[in-house]
């Protein structure tokens, strides 16, 4: 394939790619706060990166016991879920909606028992750090760099305006 077939072929997939994420809202987005929809002509259910207006979402006992549960042998719900949100957010980089990707992965594939509101925050601050802060973030999401960006961009703000104060 010559140069310039393979421009043009990334080209159609990166605007392809672009075209998807960048659809109007729907109204059964399964993440609020100025959401995409994800599963409908190829649109996102996003968390809002401006922390939309939910607030407290991980305030009901069910998730406050799961947070500060000791979910695995080593970790707390809290630490398990950090984890995981970061896990998953780097294997939903390449997908056109991460937060929503993230989310699925956290409540399906790796257990996180979190309502649905709570594990969007979560979502939220994956969206965040890749949109804002991913070259400091990729390595390690506790590296004092990714902290630092987050903190300086509002993505940990947003996540624990969103969450409401969390167990230790």
């Amino acid at each position: 394939m010559k140069i310039n077939e393979r421009c043009l072929v990334l080209g159609v997939v990166l605007g392809a790619a672009l075209m998807a994420c960048g659809a109007e809202p729907s109204s059964n987005s399964v993440l609020d706060g100025g959401a995409k929809d994800a599963g409908t002509s190829g649109q996102c259910a996003e968390a809002s990166t401006d922390g939309g207006s939910a607030s407290d979402r991980c305030q009901d006992e069910a998730d406050l016991a799961w947070l500060a549960s000791a979910a695995s042998p080593t970790q707390s719900g809290r630490e398990l879920a950090r984890a995981e949100a970061s896990n998953c957010g780097l294997s939903c980089l390449n997908d056109p909606c991460p937060a929503t990707c993230a989310v699925n992965c956290m409540t399906q594939q790796r257990g996180i028992d979190l309502s649905a509101g709570c594990a969007d925050c979560y979502g939220t601050i994956v969206l965040c750090t890749i949109e804002n802060c991913l070259p400091q973030c990729i390595n390690d999401s506790q590296a004092p760099g990714c902290k630092q960006c987050q903190d300086a961009i509002g993505c940990n703000e947003r996540f624990y305006a969103c969450t409401g104060p969390l167990p230790d």
